[in-house]
């Protein structure tokens, strides 16, 4: 997305004494005029609201429709906020019970809460601002935005549908609880360090999302006050999930294999990815029934997710929700009237939407059959015994 000042003229004094103020690993060694050329993008306000339509050019609420549009679902700012984001791998905190059943540690995953808490307000601390007046709106409200990621490999492992009733029961209890750990590691921090500038305990505990906390925390707030205005969202958390091996913040899986399309240099490649979740249930010989990608789901199931966390989160949720092909602008306007007053915002990518489209979704029976294949390999592979392999 390209900075507005960067498409005019006016503003390149702007940019000038933006370059002058960046700090730690950024030098910019000159700036020159590259001329005009015809940009194809919307333009970005300088509270990085899309510029769709305004009412006057003082309004500086940018709006759509009535609908206000921005470009990071999963955490709505005000101008010179920062993005002060982490997320808890779900999968790690599983472990197994007397039963020899998986279940959750939540001693271990409060722990961990109120050390992200405290990490994430230690990033706002120490980090390098490029503008003063981004380093001032972080002082004045310290926002942060724990999240969480591999959600969907969580309800596999317990053997939870991400559609069922006992799954959003689940995932309810897991999030309020996360919510309440957050808010109150939170309040502690600010009887050591203090509160964000802009707190007004009276203000604060007034608000609906913090009269759903435990009582016992809005007490704590009460006296103790609360070191951050916000503490939890979801990201898409892309990358997290890649690196950690789950699936990615509240998403369910693509598929448990999929036909994947890519570029190799002027050629057009194809090969099979499986999910490593699945493959992994395949090798112990474990039932593979309640596994579901993505458009296994109806649109209701992603928004019934997306709105059973949105209501324990302060923040807001990256969620995407998969349109059938052919879905029509009434049934999708039924839906947003039913969830959005739930919601925050809402991110759709319809079946078939552009050609050629990346990944395309195998059937179950096939994934099974190239998971039990490659773990064939692997078995048959004496170098590859130990578990780790060259790939």
């Amino acid at each position: 997305m390209l900075p507005q000042f960067l498409a005019n003229e006016s503003r390149f004094k702007t940019w000038t004494n933006f370059k002058n103020q960046v700090a730690g690993n950024h030098k910019v060694i000159s700036v020159e005029d590259a001329g005009f050329e015809d940009v194809y993008n919307i333009t970005v306000d300088d509270n990085h609201n899309y510029h769709i339509v305004t009412s006057s050019e003082d309004d500086r609420s940018i709006i759509s429709s009535g609908i206000c549009i921005k470009n990071c679902g999963e955490i709505w700012m005000s101008p010179y906020d920062c993005c002060c984001l982490g997320a808890l791998v779900l999968p790690r905190f599983l472990v197994k019970n007397s039963n020899d059943a998986v279940d959750l540690d939540w001693n271990l995953l409060q722990e961990s809460i109120t050390s992200s808490v405290r990490f994430l307000d230690n990033v706002l601390s120490v980090n390098n601002y490029p503008l003063p007046e981004i380093a001032s709106k972080c002082e004045e409200l310290r926002r942060i935005g724990l999240g969480i990621t591999g959600l969907h490999h969580m309800l596999l492992e317990l053997e939870l549908k991400y559609n069922s009733a006992k799954g959003l029961e689940f995932v309810d209890k897991l999030m309020k609880f996360i919510k309440n750990c957050s808010y109150e590691a939170s309040s502690d921090l600010a009887k050591e360090k203090g509160s964000f500038l802009a707190f007004k305990a009276d203000r604060f505990l007034k608000s609906a999302f913090v009269k759903s906390l435990k009582p016992s925390i809005r007490e704590k707030i009460r006296v103790n006050g609360m070191r951050n205005c916000a503490l939890n969202t979801i990201a898409p958390t892309g990358t997290i999930s890649i690196i950690s091996s789950v699936s990615s913040g509240i998403e369910p899986i693509f598929a448990p294999a999929y036909e994947r399309r890519y570029r190799k240099g002027e050629e057009l490649a194809v090969e099979n990815v499986i999910d490593p979740l699945f493959q992994r249930f395949v090798a112990e010989g474990r039932s593979t029934k309640h596994f579901q990608g993505a458009h296994d789901l109806s649109m209701r199931d992603h928004l019934e997710m997306q709105r059973t966390c949105q209501l324990h989160v302060d923040n807001a949720v990256s969620k995407t929700i998969n349109l059938p092909f052919g879905t029509s602008l009434e049934e999708l306007s039924d839906l947003f009237m039913e969830f959005l007053p739930d919601l925050k915002g809402v991110t759709v990518y319809p079946d078939g939407s552009r050609e050629n489209q990346p990944l395309t979704p195998l059937p179950n029976e096939v994934a099974e059959q190239i998971a039990f294949d490659m773990t064939a390999e692997v078995d048959g592979n004496d170098n590859c015994r130990s578990g780790v392999c060259d790939v």
